[in-house]
């Protein structure tokens, strides 16, 4: 990964860098998150992605805490095996239906979550309270419309049509992670998350590198083996130039080389912009 001498702290930032600068132009060019535009969700979990990256960053660079090192990773890596899975090399119909899955499958945990209102116990203030249970209302209630739209969006969706059996049994369960939707199947099979990370690098050891940090995420024992020295961030601060080159390759992807590469030219040396 490194560059003519380069460290890993010097490729990381700049690639880094890159990614945002590119992400943050095309957000300003979208003009914001609207649920029913999938492709503006891809910017906001693309700008969610690199947020996390910086925040781990900051932490890789101090050299003292592995275990937050580590799951940030592999928050990072499950972003971006979700962005690759919705929409890299797909159709814009298999796109909308895995967007509409994946926020129905989200939004339905946020909206069970809110289902009961926790009662008074004194153990906050009478006013802290009334803030909470107006903010749960309101969150509810916002949970709802989302629901609304992704059920009315998706019994639209022309999988409907090609393949009704199929596509309730996927809709019931919310499954935007699976396989594969075609007008001769009658069940289905999803990918576990560690199916998805090959998406992000063919090569087996990233991939299970990927999954390594499971055990740092959920509290594992092998958690508590991580040795700490300068030695052990250089492979993880590698690994995340890896997740950022790949994030900014499906970028190139789906919008186009040339544009990216413009974007990249205006923002960092001013050199004006001629799309076609």
């Amino acid at each position: 990964m490194e560059k003519s001498g380069e460290s890993q702290i010097s490729v990381f930032s700049k690639t880094h860098f890159i990614s945002t600068t590119v992400t943050n132009y095309l957000i300003s060019e979208k003009g914001g998150f609207f649920v029913n535009d999938a492709v503006s969700f891809l910017l906001k979990l693309g700008s969610n992605f690199l947020n996390v990256a910086e925040t781990f960053f900051s932490i890789a660079k101090s050299k003292k805490d592995t275990n937050s090192a580590f799951a940030l990773f592999r928050v990072q890596a499950d972003y971006l095996a979700t962005l690759l899975l919705i929409f890299e090399g797909k159709s814009e119909d298999e796109t909308k239906f895995r967007y509409l899955l994946y926020l129905l499958d989200g939004i339905s945990q946020r909206a069970d979550s809110l289902e009961v209102i926790p009662q008074y116990k004194g153990d906050i203030s009478q006013e802290d309270y009334n803030a909470l249970v107006v903010q749960m209302t309101n969150a509810k209630q916002n949970a709802q419309t989302i629901l609304d739209f992704c059920y009315n969006a998706i019994d639209k969706h022309p999988y409907k049509t090609l393949n009704q059996t199929l596509y309730d049994k996927i809709v019931k369960n919310k499954q935007w992670k699976y396989k594969e939707f075609s007008a001769e199947k009658t069940s289905y099979e999803f990918f576990k998350w560690q199916d998805l990370y090959p998406l992000i690098d063919k090569r087996p050891d990233v991939a299970s590198f990927i999954s390594l940090c499971s055990h740092h995420v959920h509290g594992n024992v092998n958690s508590l083996l991580s040795d700490i020295d300068d030695d052990t961030f250089d492979p993880i601060i590698h690994f995340n130039t890896v997740l950022i080159m790949r994030y900014l390759e499906m970028l190139k992807k789906l919008w186009g080389e040339s544009k990216i590469k413009d974007i990249i030219n205006f923002c960092l040396f001013g050199v004006t912009i001629k799309f076609e």
